[in-house]
């Protein structure tokens, strides 16, 4: 008996790149200078939409958002 390969179509994104990405549940970014990451998001047109200090974890966690995209942690 001969396996079938899945057919996988491919979506283009709103850059026009095809890609097999359907979805981003959270994204983590660990940084040891939280006052040079923030810099450099906002270089990159990142907006800061919300800023924690976690006293338990001894960190900041901050929320970002580009364009109609929200990152946040999960």
């Amino acid at each position: 008996m001969r396996h079938r390969r899945a057919r996988v179509r491919r979506s283009p994104c709103s850059c026009g790149v095809n890609s097999l990405l359907l979805a981003i549940h959270h994204i983590a970014i660990i940084c040891s200078d939280y006052e040079l990451s923030k810099q450099f998001y906002n270089k990159l047109d990142f907006v800061i939409v919300d800023e924690n200090w976690r006293a338990e974890k001894q960190s900041w966690k901050c929320d970002l958002r580009h364009g109609p995209v929200r990152i946040e942690p999960g």
